[in-house]
């Protein structure tokens, strides 16, 4: 299925492009940054840093990728920029300026024996904390490709390796425009259940305080999204939906995105 431009949701959280490709046929291209702070502005990121550590929040600066532009056909070409995550934490914080991140993220719908896999976030996490995310998810960094993302989230999370992650797709963007952040979303199928993921240990558990099973059916499904629609991240909502319409059609979605 070709991608395409879409405009479905709010601003809390729009799919910006819908398809079906190979994950490992989506290309990246680093470019110029068109993000660019002042002085004035970068000397704020201290204390933005330092309210999420006082709130709890673990903190660390690493290089991210912006998401410039992209372009479509059988797969997506993103054009991205090298920047910090310190960035990201620094714009949010600063809502007002009227200027956001665009940091990318990988985010992969896994399916396995028991459902469609979602974790609600540890309280200690920076982003997001207690809501409902896909996982395994995590910003994309310089040099990686997103199949690259995958696989060490995956890993670092879930305690999955590369072999185990089967029928590796991507289906689309999602854009959160009020934290300004974008997510490639992806599917994935594994051949174990929630109890055998709980029971590995892995580095990333402590990013999670639980895993649950979302339903594989039709109407269980859209009934589940519309129940804990306000605990759902932009990136968990989306990407169900975003399976949901690659199974059954687009009209299945109606209401969900609302």
């Amino acid at each position: 299925m070709q991608f395409r431009e879409v405009r479905m949701g709010g601003p809390e959280g729009r799919i910006r492009v819908l398809g079906v490709g190979a994950l490992s046929a989506v290309r990246v291209e680093e470019v110029a940054s068109t993000l660019h702070l002042s002085e004035e502005q970068l000397a704020c990121i201290p204390a933005a840093v330092e309210s999420l550590k006082r709130a709890g929040r673990v903190v660390t600066d690493g290089p991210t990728y912006r998401l410039e532009s992209w372009e479509l056909g059988d797969s997506i070409a993103l054009k991205v920029s090298r920047r910090s995550y310190f960035d990201s934490v620094l714009l949010k914080r600063n809502a007002h300026w009227g200027v956001r991140s665009r940091t990318l993220a990988v985010s992969c719908l896994i399916r396995c024996q028991d459902g469609y896999l979602i974790e609600k976030r540890s309280e200690k996490v920076a982003a997001l904390p207690g809501r409902f995310h896909l996982c395994p998810a995590g910003s994309m960094v310089p040099d990686q490709h997103p199949l690259d993302t995958v696989e060490q989230e995956a890993w670092e999370e879930l305690g999955l390796q590369p072999s185990e992650l089967l029928d590796l797709r991507c289906l689309g963007l999602v854009y959160g425009e009020e934290v300004g952040v974008f997510q490639l979303v992806c599917l994935a199928r594994i051949e174990c259940g929630l109890a055998d993921l709980e029971a590995r240990d892995c580095s990333g558990s402590w990013e999670r305080s639980e895993l649950i099973a979302a339903p594989m059916e039709a109407e269980a499904l859209a009934c589940w999204i519309l129940e804990y629609k306000e605990k759902l991240t932009v990136a968990g909502r989306s990407g169900l939906v975003m399976e949901g319409m690659r199974r059954w059609g687009e009209s299945w979605s109606e209401g969900l995105l609302a």
